[in-house]
């Protein structure tokens, strides 16, 4: 009788804890990827190099089927998804922001990259502390990262 009632507790519990090891380890893999991608990019990587460098990272963040780069208002973004049908939320994307754009880094200037991504809980009680904690409860959680150096070498 006793275990009926604190199963339900435990198992919260149980993957409570799995589900924020989750978010830590994502976290920290998107922390890493801003790193990566504003090293290479400060020494003039190319956009191909940068994409396939973000892709090694993004597989480790949710599992891609598509990438797509884009070029808006001075900066380079770089988009990594899953296919429909494999994602709870469908903005559960990897966003990779470089600014100013690849096309015109020049030696001397800032480069700034920005990781975005939007983590889905597999438990409701990461909403809960969230909540708690004085956010607006979601779906998701955003997880970002940026990193910004002087660029070392223009773009080959």
């Amino acid at each position: 009788m006793e275990f009926a009632l604190i199963l339900p507790i435990l198992l919260v519990l149980f993957f409570g804890i799995i589900d924020f090891g989750m978010l830590l380890s994502k976290q920290h893999v998107i922390n890493q990827m801003a790193k990566e991608l504003t090293r290479e990019a400060s020494v003039g990587a190319e956009e191909s190099v940068l994409l396939a460098r973000g892709e090694r990272f993004a597989k480790f963040v949710i599992p891609i089927s598509g990438k797509t780069v884009s070029h808006e208002s001075g900066a380079t973004i770089f988009t990594y998804s899953t296919s429909e049908g494999e994602s709870v939320n469908p903005d559960t994307s990897v966003y990779v922001t470089i600014t100013p754009s690849l096309n015109g880094r020049d030696r001397g200037e800032i480069i700034e990259v920005a990781v975005t991504h939007n983590y889905v809980p597999l438990t409701p009680i990461l909403d809960f502390v969230v909540y708690w904690f004085g956010r607006e409860a979601d779906d998701s959680i955003l997880l970002n990262s940026t990193y910004s150096t002087m660029v070392e070498q223009d773009a080959n």
